[in-house]
């Protein structure tokens, strides 16, 4: 009986074929991975820029509606960045969750790459680079409460000190603060890329609706404050 010939590749052949394609894979995977890091950096330092804007258009409330009404697009500036970092929150979730997937896959050993390393701990400097002078800012707001005791009416500066530098700054710290903490949990060998995308699509959010209705308040109160600038500059007037 004639014996049947079948058609094997061979085992180098085989290599030669699937080494390609692992390269690009781990490539694309590489570039998601950074995407998804590059948001989660972009949402997080965003937050700490709008932060302190919101808690100026509360202590200022009458000097910022004026402004921020003389144009409209700085307003919508403002709202189109805070609703950049939500979807950039977004994105990090889903970029986030197919890395995880790939990873337990079939590339186990993706976390030991240069590649993985370098996004992590680069991310990790980009944060710690902007908590930085927050803790400056603290500390400066600490050390000028000190050197204001005794002074008189340093009341109203130690409420503009606190409510207007302080406790804006606290807050983008503590945001700065859980994102660092995720990302060492990230590089300590905890999958907590999913949890961190969470808890910045809530930061976001809520940075996000208070500047709307921020900016909603302090827009329908422009005709108030264009009323009682006129009648003082006409009760200057008539004296």
């Amino acid at each position: 009986m004639a014996e049947l010939k079948t058609t094997e590749t061979p085992v180098v052949e085989q290599a030669e074929y699937m080494a390609p394609r692992a390269a690009s894979q781990a490539k694309w995977l590489t570039f998601e991975y950074a995407l998804a890091m590059v948001s989660v950096t972009f949402a997080a330092i965003t937050s700490v820029v709008l932060v302190p804007m919101l808690f100026g258009m509360w202590s200022a409330k009458e000097a910022m509606s004026f402004g921020l009404m003389l144009s409209g697009s700085i307003t919508a500036n403002i709202l189109a960045v805070s609703i950049l970092a939500v979807l950039f929150s977004v994105l990090a979730f889903v970029l986030f969750g197919r890395v995880t997937r790939a990873i337990a896959a079939d590339r186990s050993g993706y976390t030991g790459r240069l590649a993985y390393k370098l996004t992590t701990y680069g991310s990790l400097f980009m944060i710690v680079l902007a908590a930085l002078p927050l803790v400056a800012n603290l500390i400066s707001v600490l050390i000028s409460s000190l050197l204001l005791i005794g002074v008189s009416d340093a009341g109203s500066v130690y409420t503009a000190l606190y409510l207007g530098n302080f406790l804006p700054s606290l807050v983008c710290l503590a945001v700065l603060v859980v994102v660092i903490f995720f990302i060492g949990k990230i590089i300590n060998g905890y999958n907590k890329s999913r949890p961190l995308a969470i808890t910045l699509i809530a930061i976001t959010s809520v940075v996000a609706v208070a500047l709307a209705i921020t900016l909603a308040v302090q827009a329908h109160d422009k005709p108030s404050i264009k009323k009682s600038n006129f009648k003082y500059n006409s009760s200057y007037l008539l004296d």
